[in-house]
Parts: C-alpha cells; sequence; structure tokens
C-alpha cells in the first residue's frame, strides 16, 4: 500500500509535498528533500541540509550545485562549525555534537497542515557565541514549537536555523587572501558571506516547503543580532529578507560589531602570532584544533562590505525596500550575558544599571 502511495506521489503532478505515515519528500528546484514527519508535535522536520560547498579554508563559500536526480536524506543535524569544545560547551555546544570544517548546514520546521494562500511566513533564526561559539542544530533552538504555536489561531511558519563559519575560519582578515580572491576579499566576512548563501538557498527552496519568499523574518541573539544588523546594510543581501528582529545585537559599535578593515587587519595578525603562524600557508597547514585558540572577530573585507556598517547606517543605506516600510525590532536581552557564565564579577545590581535601554525603531 505505501508502494502504491508512493508512486501516486511521484506520478500525480499536484503538490510538491509528498508523505506516508513517517516520511515526507519535498520536491525543490535543487532536487527532491525527504525528511521525517513528527506526527506528536505536528511537524514535518529537515536537518542536515547542505546549502553552500566551501572550496578551501579561508575561502569564500558557494552554492551547491542541484543533486538530482538524487533524493536528499535529511533525517539528521550536520556537524557543527568547528570550535573550542572544552569553552563552548554545554552553553552554546550540546555536549559530543560533532565538529567539522565542513558545517554550512541548515534545519527546516514546517507545519504539517496546508500552507495558506501564498504561503507560510519564514522566521530565519542566527545563532550567538561571541563569533567563535554555537551551533543551529542545538536543543535549544529545535523549531517544532514555534513553528506550530500560532496554528490554533489559523497561523502557523515555517522555522529555519542554520550554522556558519565561527572564529578564524570564518572571520580571518588578510592581505593574502585579497591576493587570491577573485573579488579582492580580504575574509573578513567569510562567516557573513555564509549566511548570505543561507538565505539564498533559502529564496530557492522555502516556496517548495509551502513557505513565502517574500516573508522572511531573520532574527537572532548576541553575534545572531550583530550579524543581522550587518545584513542589514550588506548589499548582496538585498532581497533575500523582509523583516529583522535584533536581540542583544550591535549595530555600529567595534566593541560588539565588525571592526573596520585595519582594526580587523590588527587582530588577525595578532591571531595568527598567537598560534605560531606566518603566512596563510601555515595557517592551512595547521590543525583545526590549533586554529580555535586565537579570537577575531568580523571586519569590513572590501568586496562584501565596502564600508563599515556604522557609514552605512548613517547614511540609511539599507537593503530593505523603504517603499514596505519594514518594521525592524530591535532590543536587549534582560540579563543577557549576566552570571556566572560571562561575568562573575559583576553584581546583579550593578549590571542592572549598565543594561542598554530596550528600544525599538523604524526604519522608514
Amino acid at each position: 500500500m505505501l508502494l502504491i502511495i508512493g508512486l501516486l506521489c511521484l506520478l500525480v503532478v499536484l503538490p510538491t509535498l509528498c508523505w506516508s505515515r513517517n516520511s515526507v519528500v519535498v520536491d525543490t528546484p535543487l532536487g527532491r528533500i525527504e525528511g521525517v514527519v513528527d506526527e506528536k508535535q505536528q511537524v514535518r522536520v529537515f536537518k542536515g541540509l547542505k546549502y553552500a560547498h566551501i572550496p578551501g579554508r579561508f575561502r569564500l563559500s558557494t552554492p551547491v550545485p542541484d543533486w538530482k536526480p538524487e533524493t536528499l536524506k535529511a533525517f539528521a543535524a550536520g556537524p557543527a562549525c568547528y570550535q573550542d569544545r572544552s569553552n563552548a560547551e554545554p552553553y552554546f555546544l550540546d555536549p559530543g555534537t560533532p565538529l567539522s570544517e565542513d558545517c554550512l548546514f541548515l534545519n527546516i520546521w514546517t507545519p504539517t497542515s496546508p500552507p495558506p494562500a501564498g504561503g507560510y511566513p519564514v522566521m530565519v533564526y542566527i545563532h550567538g557565541g561571541a563569533w567563535v561559539y554555537g551551533s543551529g542544530s542545538n536543543a535549544l533552538f529545535d523549531g517544532a514549537n514555534l513553528a506550530t504555536a500560532t496554528e490554533s489561531s489559523g497561523g502557523g511558519v515555517i522555522v529555519v536555523t542554520l550554522q556558519y563559519r565561527l572564529g578564524l575560519l570564518g572571520f580571518l582578515q588578510s592581505p593574502e587572501l585579497a591576493l587570491e580572491n577573485p573579488s579582492g576579499s580580504y575574509g573578513g566576512m567569510n562567516g557573513i558571506a555564509d549566511q548570505i548563501n543561507a538565505l539564498r538557498f533559502i529564496q530557492r527552496v522555502i516556496p517548495a516547503f509551502g513557505g513565502d519568499p517574500d516573508a522572511v523574518t531573520l532574527f537572532g541573539e548576541s553575534a545572531g543580532g550583530t550579524s543581522i544588523c550587518t545584513l542589514l546594510v550588506t548589499p548582496s543581501a538585498k532581497g533575500l529578507f523582509a523583516r529583522p528582529i535584533i536581540e542583544s545585537g550591535n549595530c555600529i559599535m567595534e566593541a560588539f560589531g565588525p571592526l573596520t578593515r585595519e582594526r580587523g587587519l590588527a587582530l588577525s595578525a595578532k591571531a595568527m602570532n598567537e598560534v605560531g603562524a606566518k603566512s596563510i600557508a601555515e595557517l592551512r597547514a595547521m590543525p583545526v584544533e590549533k586554529l580555535v585558540e586565537a579570537y577575531v572577530k568580523p571586519s569590513v573585507d572590501g568586496a562584501v562590505l565596502t564600508r563599515h556598517p556604522r557609514e552605512l547606517f548613517a547614511d540609511k543605506q539599507f537593503v530593505l525596500d523603504p517603499t514596505k516600510k519594514p518594521n525592524v525590532i530591535l532590543g536587549t536581552n534582560a540579563y543577557d550575558c549576566h552570571g556566572p557564565v560571562f561575568f562573575p564579577f559583576i553584581e546583579q545590581s550593578k549590571y542592572t544599571e549598565l543594561m542598554p535601554i530596550f528600544r525599538f525603531f523604524i526604519i522608514r
């Protein structure tokens, strides 16, 4: 009986979604993707979708080619991007999570009910972790509850979580990289470019999942929130999302967000010295475990981002369509970074005095 149902799914030209009792197949422009149906939570789950290829250490990622006529099995999350496990677990990384340099994966949760006219809105989460820790596949970021939270009132959303390269592997800034990159990129925005490739992948496949590509909302916390601030003024992100929710992110201060090119180069030079490398070739020859010992963060690379976000915000060079009056929610999580994990030396009463003011604004 299941075989007959499966054959009908493949032969009948109706929806792109076909499902049996335990699995679901989506026919996307890139090829078929098979996920699982969680009957208890009433969601369809697709994990470990590779959205981009890394052609080499410290190189800009490239979109994945289609995999037709094969069917991509999306039953388990991909490995997290390489990071210092000893510091990341358990707060930023679930204990025992596999790590890899080949880590550009995303996960999708969709309601089981048919999408509304025009498709479900889409919410894409970008994780935080100070640019050096985190994973989009942590149990904390399971999208099932959010995907079905408003179904009782006729709503529902598609939830996507993603991963991007971290630390030196994602944000190393070097004149050597500028010479080898056709775009002239110094490399300091590679991790943000990964996020852009994820958003491009989502634009291509999300209609097949029942999603509306014109109703994509980004939301993220800490480095994830700051990533969204940066995407707001990154030209290549134009048209890839409609609304941002920035949680404990910073849009203009270098202390938390991207650095200028010069400061990025200085921080990367310091990091290379800390791991004992004098060239990109030496860094590429090193074991990846050595690279996670140093700290770097995004910086203006001259290609993905040509000016500092502070200047672009001042000039209102936003990628969102101003004619649609897009709402931007910007806020700070109460007691973010408070406690024994981050600042044990700050008393709660003092930290309350230091908390940034909760603000909302609209880009006009």
